[in-house]
Order: C-alpha cells, then structure tokens, then sequence
C-alpha cells in the first residue's frame, strides 16, 4: 500500500486528483521530503477511490497506519496576530497601548507552521504579464515602478477564483494588476 500512496504523491504532482476532488481544508499528509499533501486526496488516488465515497476520519487512519505524518493545518498554523487583536488594540487610547508597549517583551514569539503551496505555471505568469504590457488590468494605470533585476514593469498575477478555492491556473483565470489593485482584490470591500 506504501508504494501506491507514493505513486498518489507523483500523480498529485502531475495534476491528477480523484473523481469529485476539492480542495482541501483541514488535514495533510507529509511525505518522505517533506512536502505537505491534502490527505484526503492522496489516500483517494492510493485507493482509486473518488472522493464523495472517502471520509477525511478514512484517510486520516490509513496514511497514519503507513507511518505517514498528518497534520490539521488549524492546529498548526497561527498568525503573529489577528484582525481581532489589531482592532482591540486600536480601539484603547494611544496611552493605554504606550502603557503595555513599555511592559511588552521586545523579542517577539515564534510560531512555526505547515503551509500548503501552489505549485504555479510560469508560463501563465509570464502570457498574463505579456498580455497587460506594464499596464494594470484593473485600474488601467501603468505599474508602479520597474524591476532592477530585468527591467520589466512591475505587476503582480491575481487568480479571479483562488486557486484555493478550485480556481484554474490558466490565462482566462488570472489578471496582471499593481500591488494596491492586488491588496484591494484580496482585502477591501468588494
């Protein structure tokens, strides 16, 4: 069975994802370098199994059997702060923040974590970038500054449905837009 959950791991790779597939949210399944997989997903292509007839407890259970490490991503990534605390903060006096910054501890905490990253198609990037030529296809204005390291216009590729959430990474799905469009497109009211 170990030699199966290996091959999942290459077909994974390759793009290959069993029938009724979404993305993952909660729980990863790490292989021999390292590289965190969506368990669920994994132990689907290992079985042949499709997805809406796999439960995530399965999964779990199977690669954990094989020695495999599974992790829940919510019980290991943390942020350095949150929405929540910022505005807490924000909503005391400058007084009462300059009270605890002078009893605050000056080195901060460290959090460690898993992350899941998107292995992205340069040739996406780079047809998304030719196609905006320096200009961002959001607010129509040309980008902000040009790179030192090879003198192109600066923009940032934007999916229109994340990749997270089962977005393509294809030309038709992406936008060439300047840093604030990005935060805007990622952050502000939409």
């Amino acid at each position: 069975m170990k030699k199966l959950v290996e091959k999942a791991f290459l077909d994974f790779d390759k793009g290959i994802r069993p029938e009724g597939h979404k993305p993952a949210r909660n729980w990863f399944v790490i292989n021999s370098s390292g590289r965190s997989y969506p368990a669920k997903a994994i132990w689907g292509l290992a079985t042949n199994e499709a997805s809406k007839n796999l439960h995530t407890n399965d999964a779990r259970a199977g690669l954990s059997s094989l020695e495999y490490t599974v992790v829940n991503k919510n019980s290991i990534v943390q942020k350095s702060y949150s929405e929540l605390d910022i505005s807490k903060s924000q909503s005391d006096s400058s007084k009462k923040r300059l009270e605890r910054l002078s009893n605050a501890s000056k080195i901060p905490n460290i959090n460690y974590s898993i992350t899941a990253n998107y292995v992205r198609n340069p040739d996406v990037v780079a047809e998304v970038l030719y196609r905006a030529k320096g200009v961002c296809e959001q607010c129509g204005n040309n980008a902000p500054f040009i790179r030192v390291k090879d003198g192109t216009p600066y923009l940032e590729v934007h999916h229109r449905v994340p990749l997270a959430l089962g977005g393509e990474d294809t030309v038709k799905n992406a936008l060439a837009v300047c840093p604030n469009c990005h935060r805007e497109l990622h952050f502000g009211v939409q």
